[in-house]
């Protein structure tokens, strides 16, 4: 049971689907996604194609780059941003969907403090290290004032995020409810 609109946008089950499939396919250290948008929850059984297009309404693209471990934390800070501020202006988004990352925040911290820990699910985290990052276009772009993204090096577009979904549905007869845990606070 969720006990607050912000906490409703805290590693939603979907969100971790996407940033998942995408880790795995496409050989990325991090994945990020947006934290809003996906449509209604899908019943247990056979998944219609109008059901998927519910869930993932997005025509974006997925966008491949290389961004730093300490641009890395700005985009985490940036999300924290997003979900906790008071300021109207500035709220934008739910809490980024990850993979690759676990990250713990504490959003009573000063602006740029808020990100307490961050790991990487395989390897060692290091600031300087620059990682292969993968996200939406929209994000690429600096959507939910995800400014950090458009600094990205050696950006690459690929297909469809949406077919991407459709097509590890074609090839995967079942999927399960993901572990929580990935962003905490």
């Amino acid at each position: 049971m969720f006990d607050s609109p912000e906490r409703l946008m805290l590693g939603l089950p979907f969100g971790d689907f996407p940033v998942r499939r995408f880790h795995r396919r496409a050989g990325m250290d991090v994945v990020f996604l947006p934290g809003v948008g996906y449509g209604v929850a899908i019943p247990p059984g056979p998944i219609t194609a109008a059901q998927l297009r519910q869930l993932d309404p997005h025509e974006g693209k997925l966008v491949t780059m290389r961004l730093s471990g300490a641009q890395i934390l700005f985009v985490l800070e940036q999300a924290v941003t997003n979900v906790f501020t008071n300021d109207p202006k500035l709220k934008v988004g739910g809490m980024i969907q990850v993979s690759g990352i676990r990250f713990q925040y504490d959003p009573e911290r000063a602006l740029g403090k808020r990100v307490v820990k961050v790991e990487l699910t395989e390897g060692n985290w290091e600031p300087d290290q620059l990682y292969r990052v993968a996200t939406n276009s929209m994000l690429a772009k600096g959507g939910h004032n995800q400014r950090t993204f458009l600094q990205g090096q050696d950006l690459q577009e690929h297909g469809s995020q949406f077919e991407a979904v459709k097509l590890w549905f074609a090839h995967n007869a079942s999927i399960r409810t993901p572990e929580l845990g990935r962003i905490t606070p």
